[in-house]
């Protein structure tokens, strides 16, 4: 996970902290290899939208995301590269995220890794790990 400065100085705890900045936010899907910065690149295929709260009280530092709502019609036909969220106002970038399929061990499972424009893209499981020490 690659995250904002302002990201990595928060924590889990409480509803102002790090959980809190993904509540009502947008989980962009896009094509490419993954930005070692937090400026997106590739194409769009997709938007999910996260919940309110995005997540419930994370255990043994690891935080299950609420179900998300689909993007019930794909922007471009592509493979998914990577994930990036952001703030509800659609804009302030707060992560960066693998992403793959069921027992891939990424990040974020999407239900497929290839989408076509105007069909539905599903997350299935969305996690954050919190920093050791944090």
């Amino acid at each position: 996970m690659l995250e904002s400065t302002k990201q990595c100085n928060l924590s889990f705890a409480g509803g102002t902290g790090r959980l809190a900045s993904y509540n009502s936010g947008y989980l962009r899907v896009y094509s490419g290899a993954r930005p070692s910065n937090l400026v997106p690149t590739g194409t769009l295929l997709g938007s999910l939208r996260f919940g309110n709260p995005a997540f419930p009280t994370p255990t043994t530092g690891v935080a299950i995301a609420s179900a998300l709502t689909g993007d019930t019609g794909a922007d471009a036909t592509g493979v998914p590269g990577y994930v990036m969220a952001f703030e509800s106002d659609g804009t302030t970038v707060i992560s960066s995220h693998t992403v793959g399929l069921a027992g891939s061990g990424m990040e974020c499972i999407l239900n497929q890794l290839a989408t076509t424009a105007g069909l539905p893209i599903d997350c299935l499981d969305f996690r954050l790990t919190q920093p050791p020490g944090a």
